[in-house]
């Protein structure tokens, strides 16, 4: 009989345990939902506020509109300050595109993409400085201004490809839909001139493609350059293939902003690796009162650059390497970085032993096969 009885209470504290058992696992398994739910709220209003500081830097009056975030993190559509058309400053956009995986838009796969091998130079330069630093794995940053087109005649494209971050800065909203759809690098649609008191100072910009830019006398684009380039029939003029295009001149009024409260507001480190400047004949107002102290670039190519901004360059620390281009681009090297100009420059240094020299000869880039 206590036999019997052992097995009888046996068995009734069997499903008891495993009721135990199921309730720890229900209460856990609950837990770890909670935890997740309450960090992707976090998550999403901490992105929400990223997005409204990188705007209220420029604009205090938002603030009051941008505390108004609800559970969610989202910004109730009757406050959204976006729709506020007197607001000033950095608008986000974000777009929407498959263009990389189209074969109609797909950019090719070619050994460079840029003018005369810049990219390829550049990427070759950056190699021999990680090895003799011992820092191959470090990630590479650079500032491309302006960009133009996604990939043609790109100098930084082909640094994409390589994992590259980086900024790029272009004015005209016909490129930004390529850029956004097949770069990495963030995408700012903004013109690039003067001093932080300067900022929202009213110009006049050309629109027209690769030869477009801010108008003025002392640039590139002013009355006698534009109306040598279009001619009497809305012609643009390529000097260099001597072949023309039909492309009717535009012009607008824009707002400048500085490269440091664009470098501020768009998080660029301190120390970037390559610097692309070409806007057309406006380095110099680009690059004026530039902080120098505070950023640094290891190398930088500068089309045309001006004396001023020459003798600015020396003055900070930089020195000019070689003049890269028949149309006047020149490779500029800061003194820190640890290569001589003979390692570059010399019949066995890296730019002619890698045959990355297009200044004597038109450079063709090999298509790839996929």
């Amino acid at each position: 009989m206590a036999q019997m009885t052992f097995q009888a209470r046996a068995v009734k504290r069997r499903p008891t345990r495993y009721r135990h058992f199921a309730s720890y696992s229900i209460l856990f398994l609950t837990i770890i939902y909670l935890v997740m739910e309450n960090r992707k709220k976090a998550a999403e209003i901490k992105h929400y506020k990223v997005l409204q500081e990188f705007s209220n830097k420029q604009n205090p009056t938002t603030k009051a509109s941008a505390e108004k975030v609800n559970l969610d993190g989202v910004l109730p559509i009757a406050t959204q300050s976006a729709r506020d058309k007197s607001k000033k400053g950095f608008h986000p956009i974000y777009v929407y595109s498959n263009a990389f995986n189209s074969p109609t838009e797909r950019p090719p796969s070619k050994n460079f993409y840029s003018q005369a091998r810049q990219d390829q130079v550049i990427l070759a330069l950056i190699d021999a400085v990680d090895a003799k630093l011992k820092t191959q794995n470090r990630k590479h940053y650079y500032v491309d201004l302006a960009a133009n087109h996604a990939y043609k005649i790109s100098n930084t494209y082909l640094l994409d490809l390589e994992g590259w971050d980086g900024l790029c800065i272009e004015a005209n909203p016909e490129y930004w839909y390529l850029l956004a759809a097949l770069r990495s690098c963030t995408v700012v649609g903004a013109i690039v001139g003067g001093t932080q008191e300067e900022d929202g100072a009213e110009i006049d910009f050309n629109f027209d493609g690769v030869v477009g830019g801010i108008v003025g006398q002392e640039f590139d684009n002013n009355e006698d350059e534009m109306k040598e380039a279009h001619g009497e029939m809305g012609q643009v003029i390529d000097k260099e293939d001597k072949q023309s295009v039909k492309v009717e001149p535009t012009q607008a009024k824009r707002n400048l902003v500085s490269i440091l409260t664009l470098f501020q507001q768009s998080n660029v480190p301190d120390f970037i690796d390559y610097l692309n400047l070409d806007v057309e004949g406006a380095e110099s107002l680009v690059m004026n009162n530039f902080p120098f102290d505070q950023y640094k670039f290891r190398f930088l190519t500068v089309e045309r650059p001006k004396r001023d901004l020459h003798e600015s360059l020396k003055k900070h620390g930089y020195r000019r390497v070689q003049k890269l281009t028949r149309w006047g681009e020149v490779l500029w090297m800061h003194n820190s970085v640890p290569l001589t100009d003979e390692e570059i420059n010399d019949p066995k240094g890296i730019i002619r032993a890698n045959h990355l020299s297009c200044f004597h000869a038109r450079c063709t880039p090999t298509t790839l096969k996929d």
